[in-house]
């Protein structure tokens, strides 16, 4: 690949991950709202699909975010050790790089986890 190519991979890859984290925003508050406006009057099944559909969907955009991630990262490493021109610092190792992915998805799977939880919340007065 050619350094042009690499940089294109860089910000395609940038973009794809904001992209993923605003579409995974939006499922959020979609789901949050749901639970909030409609979540005691839901049968059982309307939340089994809800919910099923919520987190199908949060899961693979959040794949989809952890992929693009280790892209941008490993096309960064390649640019900062291999192209002495590229004036983008970088004071990471690829291991460290790797590790911010594993702690961002982490995150993101408590922050895809906090409108589940919120859901149990609003239906339990339901169940007494």
């Amino acid at each position: 690949m050619t350094p042009g190519d690499w940089i294109e991979l860089l910000t395609g890859s940038q973009s794809n991950s904001m992209a993923a984290f605003a579409f995974l925003l939006t499922i959020l508050s979609g789901y949050t709202v749901i639970a909030y406006v409609v979540g005691a009057k839901l049968t059982r099944s309307q939340l089994a699909i809800a919910t099923t559909l919520y987190f199908a969907s949060s899961i693979l955009v959040l794949l989809n975010m952890r992929i693009a991630m280790i892209e941008a990262q490993r096309a960064r490493h390649y640019l900062t050790s291999q192209l002495n021109e590229f004036e983008y610092a970088n004071n990471l190792n690829l291991q460290q790089m790797f590790g911010i992915a594993e702690v961002v998805t982490l995150v993101i799977f408590a922050l895809v986890s906090a409108p589940l939880i919120f859901m149990w919340q609003i239906r339990l007065p339901m169940a007494e």
